[in-house]
């Protein structure tokens, strides 16, 4: 309406589809940006090991992601945990330690929108609530 009463041709679906998907980004990489600023640097530090830390080698030459004495990496952290199975348990044990490892504050989400919680647990980025 605004672009009418000035005369300006309003922008087309696809052009406001962009624009809208591009604030969305922004106001996550504004409230990711928030949110690492509120915990310690220690936390920060093993947040950072744990999305960076590359594949290690095995003694029998193979390569693993996830080697029994670190913690594991973030896309084992959200993965699904399949069927139960000693294996499948064992995993989630593991996933469970990690977490706990990370020591972030009970609180780190507290004031975020519900909306936004929702999506961000949907990308598995607070899966500890």
């Amino acid at each position: 309406m605004r672009c009418r009463m000035l005369h300006l041709k309003p922008p087309t679906l696809p052009h406001l589809e962009r624009l809208v998907r591009s604030a969305l980004r922004q106001a996550e990489e504004h409230l990711s940006t928030q949110i690492m600023q509120r915990l310690h640097p220690d936390v920060q530090a093993r947040l950072t090991d744990l999305i960076t830390r590359p594949p290690v080698d095995t003694p029998d030459g193979s390569t693993t992601d996830a080697p029994t004495t670190a913690p594991i990496l973030w896309h084992i952290l959200t993965a699904d945990p399949g069927s139960l199975s000693l294996e499948s348990v064992l995993q989630e044990v593991a996933t469970l330690q990690t977490l706990r490892h990370l020591d972030l504050p009970a609180d780190v989400f507290a004031d975020i929108p519900i909306r936004m919680h929702t999506r961000l647990r949907q990308r598995g980025v607070c899966m500890l609530f």
